[in-house]
């Protein structure tokens, strides 16, 4: 987990003075730090089931000039995950019931376009993104243990709507769709790729300033629950055979943090 945040942070803090130099164009840069948290159940229907609490947290930052923005962010999560099998998948009889770690890096940019007044405005977006997941599981009953890491290339593409009430405060919320371009599930000595699925993402942000604070004008906080949705198809076959199934992942999170 320490590699995760370390990842994270670093490259915040190597990516945030780069992008001040932006400012000096007319551009307007925005900062974003703090902690996230998540429930995911992830599936595998007639196999397998993976639940449990995750918890990490997120960086960023946001240009912007006239209708123009673009923004790069990333995350990372990890936590104990409880993993079942499926009494279809039996074996020997027994279900397998054990606890794994379990954890989620993401890393995403995107660029948009806004139309609207300086109170309510619409922006579309689209970009690239990019989700890294590593499963740990342990030996069990005889059977033994392995490393899997499961990859997406995405594009989403997604309306964003803000609202700019009185008092320094902003509601945003966003609607994502995200069009899979690959990925990769590496486990033991294979490597499967999966060609076909799609992810829904949906949030709302409050963004407040609650103390007045003279000397920090730009300084405000967020909250963001979230919804984040995957569904991927069946890979190909390796020799064996082997094969990764088709899988769907529901996540719900919620994000707590500070803008500058």
């Amino acid at each position: 987990m320490r590699n995760g945040l370390a990842f994270v942070l670093l490259l915040f803090l190597c990516l945030a003075p780069a992008s001040r130099s932006w400012c000096e164009g007319g551009w307007t840069v925005t900062y974003a730090l703090g902690p996230e948290g998540e429930y995911i159940a992830y599936v595998e229907p007639g196999v397998m089931e993976e639940t449990g609490f995750m918890a990490g947290i997120f960086g960023g930052f946001t240009l912007a000039r006239e209708a123009w923005s673009g923004r790069l962010g990333a995350s990372y999560v990890a936590g104990e995950l409880d993993y079942r099998s499926d009494p279809d998948s039996a074996v020997g009889g027994r279900r397998i019931r054990l606890t794994t770690p379990g954890s989620i890096l993401n890393l995403r940019g995107t660029g948009g376009w806004s139309f609207g007044s300086d109170r309510q405005r619409a922006t579309l977006f689209a970009g690239l993104g990019y989700r890294f997941l590593v499963d740990d599981l342990p030996d069990y009953g005889g059977l033994q243990g392995y490393r899997r890491e499961q990859t997406y290339t995405y594009v989403p593409l997604g309306l964003e709507w803000v609202w700019r009430p009185e008092g320094g405060r902003r509601v945003e919320a966003a609607l994502e769709y995200d069009w899979f371009l690959g990925g990769e599930n590496r486990s033991l000595s294979y490597t499967l790729s999966q060609d076909s699925g799609y992810g829904l993402r949906a949030s709302v942000r409050y963004v407040f300033a609650p103390l007045d604070l003279d000397r920090l004008p730009d300084l405000s906080f967020s909250v963001e629950p979230f919804f984040q949705y995957w569904s991927v198809a069946e890979s190909d076959w390796a020799p064996g055979p082997v094969y990764e199934p088709e899988n769907s992942s529901t996540t719900f999170g919620l994000r707590a943090g500070v803008e500058f």
